[in-house]
């Protein structure tokens, strides 16, 4: 849950919405964007992973590709420098080779590349795409790990009331949301 959310929580209660059915659930969250309330003031919690093209969720840009790119193109930069400028600042001729030779340079700059990539994956995958862990309490139901869908929101006076109606009428149980730590 976002920190927004999570001190929107400590203003306004927080409300959750089982599902049984994944397609009662994209409805009600479609039902729930028809009367006002906002993909920040939701959060979809379940079991099983789901794009979020499944669920009616906005699509998050994630940077795990151009950091693992990144890491890439600095690998190759750091092999050719490695491997041609090495040639400029020790020419040794070897038994009458040319001073370069392409295709023992391509197996090394197969290696730095790859290095780059495993080493700006793993900085980007710990470092920046993952959460420090949190032990502070957030919304959660025992039967989300039985497979039900969860669709936590924030509403307050009409638009609650709206929102319980909608949710009632695709089949899911409305319901405060009690905050757990996880």
């Amino acid at each position: 849950m976002s920190k927004e959310m999570k001190t929107m929580a400590e203003k306004e209660p927080v409300y959750m919405a089982l599902f049984d059915d994944l397609d009662c659930a994209v409805r009600a969250i479609e039902g729930l964007h028809e009367i006002g309330i906002k993909h920040e003031d939701m959060e979809v919690i379940t079991a099983v992973p789901f794009e979020e093209e499944v669920l009616g969720r906005p699509h998050v840009r994630e940077l795990m590709p151009r950091i693992t790119v990144t890491g890439a193109i600095i690998g190759f930069i750091t092999a050719l420098l490695f491997l041609f400028g090495t040639v400029y600042d020790y020419p040794i001729r070897v038994g009458g080779h040319p001073y370069f030779t392409i295709p023992p340079k391509i197996v090394i700059m197969y290696e730095l590349t790859m290095l780059g990539i495993i080493i700006s994956t793993f900085l980007g995958a710990v470092v920046w795409e993952s959460p420090l862990p949190s032990y502070s309490p957030k919304p959660y139901d025992p039967s989300i790990s039985d497979g039900r869908i969860a669709v936590v929101f924030k509403a307050a006076g009409d638009l609650l009331q709206k929102a319980i109606e909608i949710v009632e009428q695709f089949e899911g149980e409305a319901k405060e949301a009690t905050w757990r730590p996880l």
